[in-house]
């Protein structure tokens, strides 16, 4: 597979942007609420802070203490902190393509690396460029 033109239409939405703008890179299948959106404002600082959230993911709904009939996929009440544990499934520790920052930081930093071929290494490129660069 190659991301490449994910990332072009990406970078044509990035354009659009005013450089005060904040921006989320976040996967379609990822469950958040006001909390965790609170979480990255408050940790997305202009000119000053990227955010890179730690996830936790959730091997199978079937896993849920409640019959897979129950769990409807409106309702995200099932996943609270008292369901997060080794047997349900992982803390994403080194998942990097979850971020938050702002426009003018993402052209500050080069934004994402677009002559990268095949699947799944801009983020953890983008990654290293923010370490190397804050």
């Amino acid at each position: 597979m190659n991301r490449l033109p994910e990332l072009v239409r990406c970078k044509k939405l990035i354009d659009i942007l005013d450089d005060r703008d904040m921006m989320l890179f976040i996967d379609v299948d990822i469950v958040f609420d006001q909390k965790f959106l609170s979480r990255v404002r408050q940790n997305t600082v202009l000119g000053k802070s990227v955010y890179f959230p730690i996830l936790y993911s959730l091997y199978s709904p079937k896993l849920l203490d409640i019959g897979i009939s129950t769990y409807r996929k409106t309702d995200y009440s099932y996943f609270t902190e008292n369901q997060t544990d080794s047997n349900r499934g992982f803390w994403r520790q080194f998942g990097f393509g979850i971020a938050s920052l702002y426009k003018y930081d993402y052209n500050g930093l080069g934004g994402f690396d677009l002559s990268i071929k095949g699947w799944g290494t801009e983020d953890v490129t983008f990654f290293d460029h923010v370490v190397q660069n804050h």
